[in-house]
C-alpha cells in the first residue's frame, strides 16, 4: 500500500465531508430561519 495515495484519497474525502456538513449546516440554518428562530441560537458556540 502506498502512504501517498492513501493519504491523498483521505484529504480528498474529507474536502467532501466538509462540502456535506457546509451544506447541512447551511440548510439547517435556513429550516431555522423559517421556523423563526433568531440567529443568535444557531451560534451559540464556546
Amino acid at each position: 500500500m502506498g502512504g501517498r495515495g492513501s493519504r491523498q484519497a483521505s484529504r480528498r474525502l474529507a474536502r467532501h465531508f466538509r462540502r456535506q456538513v457546509m451544506s447541512s449546516l447551511s440548510s439547517l440554518a435556513r429550516v431555522a430561519l423559517s421556523l423563526g428562530l433568531p440567529s443568535g441560537v444557531l451560534d451559540r458556540g464556546p
